[in-house]
């Protein structure tokens, strides 16, 4: 199975973006990464283009392909499982990245912004913590990166995945 990180925190904590930061420098460094990313609202489809005239007209495969993207509008008959959805990605990525998912128990990077709260999520998954405050969770067993330590923080992520 191929190595999965989830990024978890509080809503508007900044996890899209420190995600996006450290996918984009693994890419940089050969490592291809796969990212899942959990809407609890449902999603948006822009319905202003042709693929999300015809998804949101009822077609239930939408693809849109040029020759270096595609984009896959599906609607599933019933929810996936994140395994079934890992599994589904896992070929073209040596590493695994989900925002969200916070109850599936994969490794976690914490993100906490002071403006939205201080509150641990206190989960047995955290491996790290990434954070605009001071933070100290009292035993020093999980460690602590600002968020512009985008480079340690991923040689810290591929050194504990072995990648």
């Amino acid at each position: 199975m191929k190595p999965v990180i989830s990024f978890v925190g509080w809503h508007n904590a900044g996890k899209t973006t420190l995600l996006t930061r450290v996918a984009s420098f693994m890419e940089q460094k050969g490592v291809r990464t796969a990212v899942i990313k959990h809407a609890h609202h449902g999603i948006d489809i822009d319905v202003t283009n042709d693929s999300g005239k015809l998804f949101r007209g009822g077609i239930p495969l939408v693809l849109t392909v040029c020759d270096d993207v595609e984009i896959v509008y599906r609607r599933n008959s019933s929810p996936r499982s994140l395994n079934q959805i890992i599994a589904e990605v896992a070929p073209y990525a040596d590493l695994i990245i989900t925002e969200g998912y916070k109850k599936a128990g994969y490794p976690a990077v914490e993100v906490l912004r002071k403006d939205i709260s201080t509150e641990y999520l206190n989960l047995p998954s955290i491996i790290a913590r990434v954070a605009d405050f001071k933070v100290d969770d009292g035993k020093g067993t999980i460690k602590v990166f600002a968020f512009e330590q985008i480079e340690e923080l991923t040689d810290y992520l591929l050194k504990f995945f072995n990648i």
